[in-house]
């Protein structure tokens, strides 16, 4: 009976010796030394439950409280090497590799959100949208009367009075390359809409009734640059032509149907077809046009 009992107690030690990790890992994880679980990535907690959300660029720097538990919240230098959080090491108080004027850096939700840890998903402070909270919601989603554009965006189209314009000739290369290129938002309104929610009208342009002219009248002209084509050059009735397309005051564009190239040195087709492109433009665009060689 000694031998069996012998047995018996070395398979008590044995089971006793062998622990298992919290929760297995959850399934998100490998148990490893000291029972403690390493988490796949997107995973973190003790047992590998919680999620990790999105990170984005702060819109705002703050510390990030005790994260050691060494009751120290203004541990400097890095901390936490190879967490499941921050598998490449954080700060608390902050970043030990800041330049002067940096700022800006990583941080869960972009800092404008509250990660839930059962779904990974950032839920964003009012105002602020995305997978990790990154961008700046437009106000009322621009009404649907505009569309929500970046910073960035907004600046390549501006004009050399950088001025928003419908009209591409008048756009310049305009970079804007702050942290915030993609990070703010506003609206870019439709025609006729104004305002920082694109909620408000324009009123119609016109000139003032008391503008005295100096024996000219006012009048909205275009001037366009034609040449007189080879005799020899073949033109296809069919092929050729061209269109002309103009902006209001509103940056609204206006296109005309296909204006024919006539093969004769005689202007007046040209302008009898310049003068009824532009008027069977719909809506009433242009009631009068006047074209002149």
């Amino acid at each position: 009976m000694k031998p069996t009992s012998f047995l018996v107690g070395l398979a008590a030690l044995v089971g006793l010796a062998s622990a298992e990790c919290p929760g297995g890992c959850s399934g998100n994880g490998v148990c490893g030394p000291r029972d403690m679980c390493y988490c796949f990535k997107n995973y973190a907690g003790n047992d590998c439950a919680q999620r990790v959300c999105p990170f984005g660029f702060a819109h705002i720097d703050t510390p990030k409280g005790d994260l050691n538990m060494d009751r120290n919240q203004k541990t400097t230098g890095w901390i936490l090497d190879q967490s499941q959080v921050y598998p490449y090491k954080t700060y608390e108080w902050f970043n030990p590799d800041a330049k002067t004027d940096e700022a800006h850096f990583y941080m869960e939700c972009s800092n404008m959100g509250i990660c839930d840890r059962a779904t990974g998903i950032c839920g964003c402070f009012p105002g602020f949208e995305g997978s990790a909270c990154q961008r700046a919601q437009c106000a009322n989603n621009c009404n649907g009367r505009g569309v929500c554009k970046s910073i960035s965006e907004i600046a390549a189209t501006a004009d050399a009075n950088g001025k928003l314009t419908g009209n591409p000739g008048g756009q310049v290369a305009t970079k804007y390359n702050l942290w915030d290129a993609t990070v703010g938002h506003s609206c870019v309104c439709d025609p006729w809409f104004t305002g920082g929610d694109c909620s408000r009208r324009n009123c119609k342009v016109g000139v003032d009734p008391l503008y005295m002219a100096a024996g000219f009248p006012v009048l909205e002209t275009f001037i366009i640059y034609t040449g007189i084509v080879p005799a020899s050059t073949h033109l296809d009735p069919v092929n050729s032509w061209y269109r002309l397309r103009v902006f209001d005051n509103y940056g609204a564009g206006y296109l005309t149907d296909r204006i024919p190239i006539y093969a004769t040195a005689d202007g007046a087709k040209a302008v009898e077809a310049i003068e009824n492109a532009f008027l069977n433009i719909p809506n009433d665009v242009f009631s009068s046009i006047d074209c002149e060689l």
